[in-house]
């Protein structure tokens, strides 16, 4: 799924878990593939009260990673 976004902010891309690991991960740790996104400031993590984990809950239609922006966050810029 494609959020997208208002004036300055980029858009969400919600990703299925079994395609970030398929698509993304590859054959990489997805413990460090989700560690590395995040801080390059391109994958979101969902923080509450009482937990922090990558996936986020769309009501209605399951968990996702939510990549913000088409591109890394250095390459918009350009």
């Amino acid at each position: 799924y494609r959020k997208l976004a208002d004036h300055a902010a980029a858009d969400l891309f919600y990703i299925l878990p079994p395609v970030f690991v398929t698509e993304i991960c590859k054959d990489y740790d997805k413990g460090k593939v989700c560690q590395v996104l995040f801080d390059a400031a391109w994958l979101k993590r969902y923080d509450s009260a009482d937990k922090s984990r990558w996936q986020h809950q769309l009501k209605g239609k399951g968990r996702f990673f939510v990549l913000m922006g088409a591109l890394p966050p250095d390459e918009m810029q350009d």
